[in-house]
């Protein structure tokens, strides 16, 4: 300490101190929402059919014709096709975690969820466990999460 009579009495008062203010970068939904450009959502329309006669054919030939089975198949391709078309880089975006462990595992509960419908008898239980998994996926890639980048 310095005694109250001394010339170094109140320097830290005295010398400018710069202090920096970062904003955190946007995450999560929200900026998903802000970034989501009309080729993701034509992506999704284009994937979206693809999606859901693969589910139909998984699910096997008693699904056919079902309208509980149509609308649960079309919600589940939809929103798989919405995690996958997360998968294209967001405008301005020159750096993407693609290949780390926990983007591909978005992509893979898409497909798993076709094997998901294959794996017995088409119960409705199964068609409900296949859209917790692109739903999954879908969460997993708006969340923007530490542990797996989105963007």
């Amino acid at each position: 300490m310095t005694d109250p009579g001394s010339p170094l009495q109140g320097l830290s008062e005295r010398i400018p101190s710069v202090r920096a203010v970062t904003s955190p970068a946007p995450s999560g939904p929200a900026a998903w929402l802000r970034a989501w450009s009309g080729r993701h959502t034509v992506a999704s329309l284009v994937v979206a059919p693809v999606l859901f006669l693969a589910y139909r054919s998984a699910a096997g030939p008693t699904v056919a014709g079902d309208p509980a089975w149509t609308v649960l198949l079309a919600l589940t391709a939809l929103v798989g096709a919405g995690a996958l078309a997360t998968y294209l880089p967001q405008p301005r975006d020159a750096v993407r975690a693609m290949g780390s462990p926990c983007a591909t595992l978005a992509g893979a509960h898409v497909l798993l969820a076709a094997l998901m419908l294959t794996t017995g008898p088409s119960v409705p239980m199964r068609g409900v466990l296949a859209f917790g998994m692109v739903l999954f996926a879908l969460v997993q890639r708006l969340s923007g999460s530490g542990v797996c980048a989105t963007r």
